[in-house]
Formats: C-alpha cells, structure tokens, sequence
C-alpha cells in the first residue's frame, strides 16, 4: 500500500499532473493500492475508483466512485457532478427529473433514444459531463414533455439510469 498525503498540495497543474501520472502508474503497474488523502476534487476526479469521505473524523461516505455519484443526497455527487439543482425549473408543465448516466450511456443517445420512441418531447434543461477515473459521467436535469413522458423515465430506470424527479407533469412552475 502507497499513502500520499495531499500529494498535489500547493503544486503548480503541470506538476500536479506529474505527480498523480507516477501515482496512477504505481497502482497499474505495481499493483499496490494507493490511499490518497485529498482535499483536491480533481484529484478524485482523476484517480480515485473509490473513496471515503471524512466529516469532523466520522466516515459519512464511502463506497464506489460511480457508486455514489448516482445517488441524489450523495456529497461525492455533488462535489463531483455539474450542478443542477440550481437549474431554474420550466414555466411550463412538462415532467423534470435529474439523471446520471455512466460509461457508453452517458455519451450514447440513451435519453433522446428513449423519448424519440415514445414520441416524447426531451429538453436538457442543465447539467453536464465529467470525466471520473477515464469513465465518462453525465448528470442531466431533463425536462420531458408528452403523454409518454413518465415511460420514459420508467424505461430509463429499467436501463439501470438513476431518476430523480424533481416536478410532475402538470404542474407547472
């Protein structure tokens, strides 16, 4: 086991990079488990497949990296996704659901896939992607309009998508 200890403290970005190249290198070629303590989310970003998160000396999370970025309360989430809870919601009645996709998922067309099907109006309303560990990580709020709009998110909960809804059809803002 390697510990690094804010490896990339107070160290310039080309440095930085250096730093967790060699620690990255370590884990896949030495086959050691290298435990990083960081402040630094672009360091978790980059290297971590998994974490603990530390609050006044308690674990109040840990698990899976892409574990915990797709549940909706997770600290890890919300220090490593775009935001979207800030996304001002439509003035019009449509169905609002946040949703994060992972791997091909996230860059496929899953979402515009499964509302074309359903003759479903889709809107990415705001959100983003990340890049955590080479995975690619999409977090959407989307908005869906049309009768089919709930299947959609029924079939994108069948496909293993985290769903979060924010607002029912009908109800507008």
């Amino acid at each position: 086991m390697l510990l690094a200890d804010e490896p990339t403290s107070a160290l310039d970005p080309d440095t930085t990079a250096s730093v967790l190249d060699v620690l990255d290198r370590a884990r896949a070629e030495l086959g050691v488990t290298v435990l990083v303590v960081t402040h630094d989310m672009a360091v978790v970003r980059r290297i971590c497949s998994a974490v603990a998160v530390l609050d006044r000396g308690r674990i109040v999370e840990h698990g899976s990296v892409l574990d915990l970025v797709t549940r909706p309360d997770s600290r890890i989430a919300a220090a490593l996704l775009p935001r979207v809870d800030q996304v001002p919601l439509p003035r019009d009645d449509r169905l609002v659901a946040d949703v994060v996709l992972t791997g091909e998922a996230a860059s496929g067309a899953l979402l515009s896939r499964s509302a074309a099907r359903l003759g479903v109006e889709l809107t990415l309303l705001g959100g983003g992607f990340a890049d955590l560990a080479g995975v690619p990580v999409a977090r959407w709020r989307i908005g869906l309009a049309g009768a089919g709009a709930g299947e959609v998110l029924d079939a994108l909960v069948h496909a293993g998508v985290p769903v979060e809804p924010v607002r029912a059809a009908g109800v507008a803002a």
